[in-house]
């Protein structure tokens, strides 16, 4: 034991990041007498190396009253973690509507969509730690910054440059764990119901069901239903094709860019930009085509049928 174990102890605290002078029961700052070289073997005799202070040693050197210890001889530099890479969206993909004054009940869920070319997100770069270090210049290890685990999936691509994903094709953003992806078509497997509310979407639509009365279904692509179309309205840029057929009690609508492919029309209004296709017949509608009309194997009874080229029955 050196003399100066008589008088003054060190603690470390503060996971290694803290060393402190404490003064024993025997100090007596009369009797204590030190030099900053003796002091400083003092404490690296108990191994303490990194972080000293010496304005502090320099204060213990003067034999300061009892009652000012304890005094933080060394501290730690702690490690600095390095930060987490992250993802910005470029775009409002939530399925939730925003309710407005004129908010339309049966607008309940908002398809969320892209046009080719636009970006949907941005990654920034985790970042590396840098290690610490404790009283004893042992050295702590820093955490490195994780990567963000985001691929592009179908329909997306991602560029290095701009660190930035982007749509390769019109469509609805989906969302899994791992990737983006793009889907040219939205799938309702089932009917039209409150559960979906009314459909608007960029690309194509397949009801795996029935669209009743009162809700709308519009696409930029295709409208395909595999039940039967009541009195809704249906808007197609591309064709429509119903299995069943469309019984519009004299309100429901269907509206193609295209052609429309329907098992039989009820007192309905529709209008496609080339061809309609009917494969049983047509009663009391208003049914109109730039092309052509044929009623395959039914009549066409009632209202108006119209075509500019030919209509076969």
């Amino acid at each position: 034991m050196s003399a100066i174990d008589k008088f003054l102890k060190i603690r470390v605290a503060d996971q290694q990041q803290s060393a402190y002078i404490e003064c024993t029961e025997n100090y007596d700052k009369n009797l204590f007498q030190t030099d900053e070289t003796r002091l400083l073997n003092f404490i690296k005799s108990k191994k303490i190396i990194y972080g000293i202070n010496k304005k502090v040693l320099k204060t213990i050197i003067e034999g300061p009253a009892k009652d000012k210890f304890p005094f933080k001889i060394a501290e730690g530099k702690p490690p600095i973690n390095g930060q987490d890479g992250t993802i910005t969206f470029e775009k409002n993909f939530s399925p939730l509507v925003q309710k407005s004054v004129n908010w339309n009940f049966r607008d309940v869920m908002h398809i969320p969509s892209v046009k080719k070319g636009d970006q949907l997100a941005t990654i920034t770069l985790p970042t590396s730690g840098k290690n610490g270090m404790t009283v004893y210049g042992t050295v702590i290890q820093a955490r490195q910054g994780k990567p963000v685990r985001m691929r592009a999936g179908k329909n997306v691509v991602f560029d290095e440059k701009s660190l930035a994903f982007y749509a390769t094709e019109d469509g609805q953003v989906r969302m899994t764990k791992k990737a983006i992806e793009i889907d040219e078509v939205f799938e309702v497997h089932g009917s039209i119901s409150m559960k979906t509310g009314n459909l608007n979407f960029i690309g194509s639509i397949i009801i795996h069901g029935d669209v009743p009365s009162g809700y709308s279904v519009r696409a930029k692509g295709d409208i395909k239903v595999f039940g039967i179309v009541e009195a809704a309205l249906i808007e197609a840029e591309g064709s429509v094709y119903i299995s069943e057929g469309f019984a519009g009690l004299k309100k429901g609508k269907i509206q193609a860019g295209k052609d429309i492919h329907v098992g039989y029309i009820n007192q309905g209004h529709a209008h496609a930009n080339d061809c309609i296709y009917v494969e049983n017949s047509i009663i009391h509608s208003e049914i109109s085509a730039r092309n052509e009309i044929y009623c395959q194997k039914g009549n066409i009874i009632g209202d108006s049928v119209s075509a500019g080229h030919l209509i076969e029955a």
